[in-house]
């Protein structure tokens, strides 16, 4: 029984430890070259999920902003220029980034990081890494935030439903009050109406035997 307990477990833990990876695994930085904004080079990509292009170019500006002398979106692009980050660079760089939806729920993030007149690329070692964290944990972090909007919209419209459903299931049972009060008139005008056709026989015979009445005079 004790090995049993034991190796349900060690089940349930592996299932967690693979969810939990799964998720954490979500968001992959990718390598590719990429022209943004005419500048053509090596970028950083990722998804970014349920968030707008609006919102993940907004973001972006912010997250850069106490480091960049200027952000400027353009559209999609996102054009950050005298980019102070030490642990990439002592000099200021130039980041030219760019939004592109994929599907209903998902969005391309790209950024190329320019030192100089040359994209960082996995050859510049620390420099790489800092910027590949740099582009993971923006899209980590706007993803969870759209995600949590996405929950609450849903969980919103969950209530909606469950206050349809009360109101509904309210509704259904004031009907079936009214069918059983309905049902009990029924039963008290049929009752009424049998009495009242028994009169009507009754009293036609009367009439009946008036009207003949007439004629014996």
């Amino acid at each position: 029984m004790k090995s049993l307990f034991l190796k349900s477990l060690s089940t349930l833990f592996l299932v967690s430890f693979f969810s939990v990876s799964n998720a954490q695994d979500k968001i992959k930085v990718s390598e590719s070259s990429k022209e943004i904004e005419g500048v053509k080079g090596n970028a950083l990509t990722v998804e970014i999920y349920r968030a707008d292009e609006k919102t993940v170019a907004k973001e972006w500006k912010a997250s850069l902003k106490r480091k960049s002398g200027d952000v400027d979106i353009k559209g999609n692009s996102i054009i950050a220029t005298d980019v102070l980050i030490e642990s990439i660079s002592d000099h200021e760089i130039t980041i030219y980034a760019l939004v592109k939806r994929v599907n209903k729920t998902t969005l391309e993030f790209s950024a190329i990081f320019l030192n100089g007149d040359r994209a960082i690329s996995s050859s510049d070692a620390g420099a790489h890494l800092v910027a590949k964290k740099m582009v993971k944990d923006f899209a980590n972090s706007v993803s969870k935030e759209a995600a949590k909007e996405h929950h609450k919209l849903q969980l919103g419209i969950l209530e909606d439903h469950k206050k349809s459903l009360k109101k509904l299931t309210n509704d259904i049972e004031d009907a079936n009050k009214l069918i059983i009060e309905k049902k009990k008139e029924i039963e008290e005008k049929t009752a009424e109406k049998e009495k009242l056709l028994k009169i009507i026989e009754e009293h036609n015979k009367t009439v009946n035997s008036a009207e003949k009445e007439i004629g014996h005079y």
